[in-house]
């Protein structure tokens, strides 16, 4: 059976829709638009679903011991526990890709190259909130506020309504990661640049010491890490000081990163995941991925990591995946 809730019919969120379809490659007139969001069509809706996905997965998210995961196929599924797909979110565009996952304010939320966020429960799609048409490449929740980066290297404040309050500019590239340390939201971008913003949207220090496009961060004991397409992983303090380089991390990129049971966590191009200690001190190499390791996350006594090759791997704190969660035949 699925379920969803309607995205309620604005002139402004009609004439946003509309731009993002353009930017896609469809053209729908603005009055078939309007007559269809009058029918009451469904914008975003859950379906039982127990097979994964049917291309590369890009994030995954935890929320309460179930795991979301979005994917190239357009699609999220919802997993429970024990590694078993329950239900399929459909609700952005086709063709386009779920590029990120936050949980803000108690629910999930995805951000896709259809330029496009939404927020999901179990139900269905609560909201969706357009932007400027740009992919939406990282979310997160800083302040009680939902902020995004996107494509064109900008990040955007939200209201709960989904007007965009601020749009704060200074990246010239990708957003492609955003964590939060104390009162300060920190981005990472393929501009090789860091950045930390106040609660006010401003910019108060650019890290250049980076060396290449910035993938994943991480929040760590009170530092943050960065991980590069150069294989390197840095960690940082509070105000971006660079405290200690770990160079080569592992052969190629370096997408993630995830604290686990007192280490940290990364995976990377070369389909192996890291085990490092809190100094930085590489402890173990895990492999079992066919394809790019593209996201880890902290699931209980468990680390869940999704890859370019369709599944999703379970792992426990030694290393040994427990299960394996297979893709789309």
């Amino acid at each position: 059976m699925a379920h969803g809730l309607q995205w309620p019919q604005t002139q402004s969120a009609i004439r946003a829709f509309e731009l993002s379809l353009q930017r896609n490659g469809i053209h729908i007139p603005e009055d078939l638009i309007q007559v269809t969001l009058s029918f009451g069509i469904n914008l975003g809706v859950v379906e039982e679903e127990t097979v994964g996905h049917a291309d590369s997965i890009l994030c995954l998210i935890s929320l309460n011991g179930k795991v979301f995961s979005g994917s190239k196929d357009g699609t999220i599924r919802l997993w429970n526990a024990e590694g078993e797909c329950t239900h399929k979110l459909l609700g952005h565009l086709p063709d386009s890709w779920v590029i990120c996952l936050t949980v803000h304010q108690g629910t999930v939320w995805s951000g896709s190259s259809d330029g496009t966020i939404l927020n999901w429960d179990e139900r269905g799609c609560l909201k969706r909130f357009v932007g400027n048409g740009e992919w939406i490449t990282a979310l997160t929740s800083f302040q009680d506020q939902l902020w995004s980066g996107s494509k064109d290297g900008s990040i955007c404040r939200w209201s709960p309504t989904g007007d965009r309050l601020q749009v704060c500019t200074g990246h010239t590239d990708w957003v492609r990661c955003l964590t939060v340390l104390n009162d300060r939201l920190w981005s990472g971008s393929y501009d090789h640049h860091i950045r930390l913003w106040n609660p006010k949207g401003e910019c108060v220090r650019e890290v250049v010491e980076q060396q290449d496009m910035v993938q994943g961060m991480a929040v760590v004991d009170g530092l943050v890490w960065s991980s590069s397409k150069d294989g390197s992983i840095r960690m940082w303090n509070e105000a971006g000081d660079i405290v200690k380089k770990v160079q080569p991390a592992q052969e190629q990129w370096v997408r993630c990163l995830a604290p686990f049971q007192g280490r940290v966590w990364s995976g990377g191009d070369d389909h192996s995941m890291g085990i490092w200690s809190m100094a930085g001190e590489n402890l173990k190499t895990v492999t079992g991925h066919e394809d790019m390791v593209q996201c880890i996350v902290t699931v209980g006594d468990q680390l869940w990591s999704a890859s370019y090759d369709q599944t999703i791997r379970i792992w426990d704190a030694d290393g040994h995946c427990i299960k394996t969660c297979p893709g789309a035949p």
